[in-house]
């Protein structure tokens, strides 16, 4: 008798709508959110809940991963500081045959809501994570860093945080005011079947003669998977 191969672990139980086949921003914001928002607070499709000031027109922003999965943010609200930031919602969202389905929802926050903010998604664990980004130094106090916090969703479809992998870091007040070297990184994702990131470095340093100075260039390829519920760089 031949040995039967695992089962892959079950789907986690989350929030479903049906749809007539087209996937409008008007769907994606129903399936998400809990009803409509209020003055002061919004829920998701699970009752998570997030409170604000002033409400704002409700945002959706779409990042397809495949055929039939999308990574999805929701701002429900704006709020100024240092930069703007958008409170909302994220989602894991499955397209099938009439039903659109949240793999993982819970709530986010875009730390500024006037950058190019992209979120992805890659396999772990044989499920689906999400990657979001956050600004995790300005570079008012030092250099500006960012990183995708990495979310896996549990047993009730609510996403739960696992770690964070560094996605960008340039220049900033610490580096300007020095003038020595600091080892920029710009990195993406890979479209490989588990969670891969391709680092590129380089060092950089601000010259008071000669302006921004580049130098080395290196590639470095890192995947990780988790250890003790936890992520870790294999």
């Amino acid at each position: 008798m031949g040995i039967e191969e695992p089962a892959p672990p079950p789907a986690p139980a989350g929030c479903r709508r049906s749809f007539d086949g087209n996937v409008t921003n008007a769907a994606l914001r129903a399936l998400i959110l809990g009803g409509a928002p209020g003055p002061k607070k919004a829920t998701d499709c699970l009752g998570h809940e997030i409170t604000y000031e002033t409400p704002v027109a409700v945002r959706v922003d779409r990042f397809p991963a495949d055929a039939t999965h999308l990574a999805v943010f929701v701002a429900v609200t704006r709020q100024l500081g240092y930069t703007s930031s958008c409170p909302g919602f994220a989602a894991i969202v499955r397209v099938d045959r009439d039903e659109l389905v949240t793999e993982g929802v819970g709530p986010e926050r875009i730390d500024d809501c006037d950058t190019a903010n992209v979120l992805a998604t890659a396999m772990l664990d044989g499920h689906r994570a999400l990657l979001f980004p956050h600004v995790t130094s300005t570079g008012e106090d030092g250099d500006f860093e960012m990183a995708w916090s990495v979310s896996l969703p549990d047993d009730h479809g609510a996403l739960a945080n696992v770690g964070s992998v560094p996605s960008a870091r340039s220049m900033g007040n610490a580096s300007i005011s020095s003038g020595k070297w600091l080892d920029s990184l710009d990195a993406k994702v890979l479209d490989a079947g588990s969670l891969q990131v391709e680092e590129h470095w380089q060092l950089v340093r601000e010259d008071p003669a000669a302006g921004e100075v580049r130098g080395r260039k290196k590639t470095t390829v890192r995947t990780y998977a988790l250890a003790g519920g936890k992520l870790v760089a294999q």
